[in-house]
């Protein structure tokens, strides 16, 4: 799969399923919007209803910028100035029918994300962020399927 294509691929509304080891849960819709001006840019935007551990629910919504560089990519928190969330580092798949996987990290004080991305094809991804600090240990699990627009 071709980590270009995939790139452009993206852009359209997702379906989103996210469940938290510590019983946190969410369900919505992302969208990836290309940037008229930027070609190598895509917004992405999250928005649902997301249930904690004790049941209370939430609206919750999260923005971030994606950007292509050469068959790599950077992921930006979207505020400014802008900051890098992490960059996407590709693997080579080591069977034919394998998921392209992507991995990333970043640091937050003294906590770390690690972000693992697997594409089974345009149309499915699943990401998961493995979250270690002194006072954090969980796992979020996100599966997107692209959305179905009937008429």
């Amino acid at each position: 799969m071709d980590t270009v294509k995939l790139f452009h691929a993206l852009e359209g509304s997702w379906c989103l399923k996210r469940s938290i080891s510590n019983g946190g849960k969410m369900e919505g819709q992302a969208h990836f919007v290309k940037n008229d001006a930027d070609p190598h840019l895509l917004h992405y935007r999250e928005e649902g209803a997301y249930q904690d551990p004790n049941g209370q629910c939430f609206n919750a919504y999260r923005e971030y910028h994606y950007r292509l560089q050469s068959r790599e990519w950077a992921v930006y928190f979207s505020e400014r100035p802008a900051a890098l969330l992490h960059s996407l580092t590709f693997k080579i798949p080591s069977f034919e029918r394998a998921p392209l996987v992507a991995e990333g990290m970043h640091r937050c004080s003294e906590d770390y994300y690690t972000a693992r991305y697997e594409f089974y094809d345009s149309n499915r991804f699943h990401l998961s962020y493995r979250v270690t600090g002194p006072l954090k240990d969980y796992i979020i699990t996100t599966l997107f399927e692209r959305s179905v627009n009937y008429l």
